[in-house]
C-alpha cells in the first residue's frame, strides 16, 4: 500500500495479542496498530496520531526525531524503553 500511495497512513486493527503481530505490522508501514479490544479507546486518537506524523519529501513516514517529538520522549533510549513496553521490539538480553 505504502507504494501505491505514499502519502497514505495504515493503523491496523486486529484481534492478536501477539507481539510479533504489531512488529511486522510495522515493518511493513504501519502507522500505527490498535488491538479491537481497546479500540473504543483508543482507535480514534492512533488514527489522529497517525494523521498528525508528518511525511517524508519521498511520502514516507517521518524520521525517528519526528516520532520522539510526537511522544514527547527526548532520547533515543527513551524511544527505545517505549517501544519495548509496548512488545513492538524484542530485547536482546544485552545491558551493556
Amino acid at each position: 500500500m505504502a507504494d501505491a500511495s505514499p502519502g497514505t497512513r495504515v493503523v491496523m486493527l486486529t484481534m492478536q495479542a501477539d507481539a510479533e503481530v504489531a512488529r511486522r505490522a510495522l515493518r511493513a508501514g504501519a502507522t500505527g496498530y490498535v488491538r479491537k479490544e481497546a479500540a473504543d479507546s483508543e482507535l480514534v486518537e492512533a488514527i489522529r496520531r497517525a494523521a498528525a506524523v508528518p511525511l517524508g519529501a519521498d511520502g514516507r513516514v517521518a524520521s525517528r526525531a519526528h516520532i520522539q517529538e510526537k511522544l514527547r520522549l527526548s532520547t533515543r533510549a527513551e524511544l527505545v524503553r517505549y517501544a519495548l513496553d509496548r512488545g513492538l521490539l524484542e530485547s536482546t538480553g544485552d545491558t551493556a
